[in-house]
């Protein structure tokens, strides 16, 4: 199957309102990930800031790395193409360098992209979590 959920879970804090939310996009590519574009979306309902991007893979790839391109309204929050997200090969969690775009406005579509899922085998049960802070109104 490709996409299973979005889910969303928020934090409040007194006198704050939203302090926080936190979204995880499952990519269920179960025994194995594939290449491809547009393999999870999500809709952004408030304008909010990108705190955090990170990957996880159930099953290591082999032979080279899971590389994950995040993007909005379909171009690139990367836009240095070395900063996307890659699960090393035998490697389970993914780098976590900073996106050089992190700001979503309401109305923004957030979609994953797989440009490499392993060459020898491929990696698989991928999830990618992407952390925001609600823009306050």
């Amino acid at each position: 199957g490709d996409i299973l959920c979005w889910t969303l879970t928020t934090a409040t804090a007194p006198g704050l309102g939203t302090a926080g939310i936190n979204g995880t996009i499952m990519i269920d590519e179960q025994p194995t990930m594939r290449t491809g574009t547009n393999l999870a979306a999500v809709l952004i309902g408030n304008a909010c800031t990108i705190m955090d991007v990170r990957a996880y893979a159930g099953i290591q790839p082999s032979g080279s790395a899971i590389t994950l391109d995040v993007n909005q309204n379909g171009t690139t929050i990367y836009t240095t193409q070395a900063d996307r997200l890659a699960i090393t090969a035998s490697g389970n969690a993914s780098t976590t360098t900073a996106p050089a775009v992190t700001a979503l406005a309401a109305g923004d579509w957030i979609t994953v992209d797989c440009d490499a899922a392993g060459s020898t085998t491929p990696g698989g049960q991928v999830v990618v979590a992407i952390t925001v802070r609600r823009v306050k109104f």
